[in-house]
């Protein structure tokens, strides 16, 4: 929903230059943080690297990976932190994902382009067994509506008979999924999903809010 245009491609930063094999209008561009420290170490590279991203009309960038701090004792952000500041600062829609791997992200996307349903419903079953395992290993519901919430991106509730919240999460990154769990809690608004979880004290529901 934040993007500047729909993506056409995703296109992955590498550690050298040219950073890009191509970049063009309506590309993701995926910055690695150990590529970035190597390509834009300092602010005039991140200038020159975000002309680049703005040139090329790019839908949006992502910031992926572990940073570490600056080294020089002057320089207050890292170099992710500079390029996600100067790049929204530019109007390029820019996301932090520091638990993310570039290369399940590329693959993700690509899946999304090229067969959206199939990507779903690999993403899907990629939840599932993640769920198992927790489930498997003594996690408790809040553990479980925490990973949905998590993957999904925005504040889940599980509600037992006659609406009983039985766990809720909102991802900590997201303040509107937080301030959504708070109206939900308040008035039950806000839900834009509820479904049915068949074999879960006899009625619960998953109801997912912005």
């Amino acid at each position: 929903e934040r993007l500047a245009a729909p993506v056409s491609w995703v296109r992955v930063m590498r550690a050298r230059v040219p950073a890009f094999d191509a970049l063009e209008a309506g590309d993701l561009a995926v910055v690695p943080a150990s590529a970035l420290r190597v390509v834009a170490p300092g602010p005039s590279e991140t200038t020159a690297l975000v002309a680049a991203l703005v040139r090329a009309r790019i839908a949006g960038c992502c910031i992926v990976g572990d940073d570490v701090p600056p080294d020089e004792p002057d320089r207050s952000l890292t170099p992710s932190e500079a390029l996600a500041v100067a790049a929204a600062n530019a109007g390029i829609p820019t996301f932090r994902l520091p638990d993310v791997d570039p290369v399940g992200l590329e693959r993700s996307v690509i899946g999304l382009l090229v067969n959206r349903r199939a990507e779903l419903e690999h993403q899907a079953a990629r939840l599932e067994a993640q769920l198992e395992r927790l489930a498997l290993a003594g996690a408790d519901l809040g553990d479980l509506v925490g990973v949905i919430a998590g993957v999904l991106g925005r504040a889940v509730v599980l509600e037992g008979q006659r609406g009983t919240v039985l766990a809720a999460f909102a991802p900590p990154d997201r303040p509107e999924a937080v301030a959504a769990v708070g109206a939900y809690h308040a008035r039950r608004t806000g839900v834009v999903l509820r479904t049915p979880l068949p074999g879960l004290d006899q009625g619960a529901t998953g109801a997912s809010s912005p």
